[in-house]
């Protein structure tokens, strides 16, 4: 916690930061916890906050693992690939 602090006051040392995201990650995130929380209507709602906060801590390991060839000029990561559409059936 104390190492979050730091890292919002601007002065947390390498391993502070390194401390404060990995609590970010695991702790608050709960990056590394199974999402799905079995107990009907109530049980869903719980898997979708843990999978939003699970789909978090992934962005942030993606950011972190991204390589500085892949993000354009203006600083943006790049775009996610389009869906493929569904196939049209005819009735």
């Amino acid at each position: 916690m104390f190492a979050l602090q730091a890292v919002a006051n601007g002065n947390a040392s390498s391993g502070q930061q390194q401390r404060a995201i990995a609590f970010i990650r695991n702790a608050i995130c709960e990056g590394e916890r199974l999402s799905f929380m079995p107990g009907g209507e109530d049980g869903r709602r719980a898997t979708d906050f843990a999978e939003g906060k699970r789909f978090v801590s992934v962005q942030i390991r993606r950011f972190l693992n991204m390589r500085p060839t892949t993000v354009k000029t203006n600083g943006a990561p790049p775009a996610m690939p389009a869906p493929v559409p569904a196939p049209e059936t005819s009735t």
